[in-house]
């Protein structure tokens, strides 16, 4: 049996600590690299508050504050539709 271990620290969110996009795509139920880059690129997600290098860094109150935010930010795709009282009443 595997054994996964959480990225996350037990004061997470730290002010002062950056984190990773391995952390960020954790938080988000772990999309794939090209689903975390597209929702970079629609702006769903906050661009890197530090670029070191070529990584890409978040502090972890702008992560979990993107996470809170994103499900509002996002519709389902498959949500049950309301149903109008217009359409509940049968032409006989």
């Amino acid at each position: 049996m595997s054994r996964i271990q959480s990225r996350l620290l037990p004061d997470f969110p730290n002010e002062n600590r950056l984190g990773d996009a391995l952390l960020f795509r954790e938080l988000l139920g772990n999309p794939g690299r090209s689903t975390f880059a597209r929702y970079l690129q629609l702006g769903l997600i906050p661009p890197p508050d530090k670029k070191l290098g070529t990584l890409n860094r978040w502090y972890e109150t702008t992560i979990a504050a993107a996470v809170e935010a994103l499900p509002t930010a996002r519709s389902p795709k498959y949500a049950p539709r309301e149903r109008s009282s217009a359409n509940e009443t049968a032409v006989a």
